[in-house]
């Protein structure tokens, strides 16, 4: 299992002023062998603020892709809502799989 972060330039300021792209992959090899990743995430990210906000996710099996679109409509407030929280989860367990507390 292996864990690849790679900045996405597109994303860059979209829609925040001052944030940066960020896809945070979680690589797995399954039974035949095939790579899959499961999930990534894609995020903004502000370091001067310390803070991240989930705007993409995907996994290959299941597989599941939910993207938040720009709006303020209550319904992608919540998907919103609930993406940052399975965010929040998955960094509290890459953490204590010890993949690190500095990410650079």
């Amino acid at each position: 299992m292996s864990l690849v972060a790679q900045e996405i330039q597109f994303l860059d300021g979209y829609m925040i002023e001052g944030t940066k792209g960020l896809s945070l992959v979680n690589y797995h090899r399954n039974n035949t062998f095939h790579t899959t990743c499961s999930p990534e995430m894609k995020m903004l990210v502000n370091c001067d603020k310390q803070w991240v906000l989930a705007k993409a996710f995907q996994q290959d099996n299941p597989p599941i892709y939910l993207s938040i679109p720009r709006s303020d409509h209550p319904i992608t407030n919540g998907m919103e809502k609930e993406l940052n929280h399975v965010l929040n989860q998955w960094l509290k367990e890459l953490i204590a799989e010890g993949h690190g507390h500095h990410w650079k």
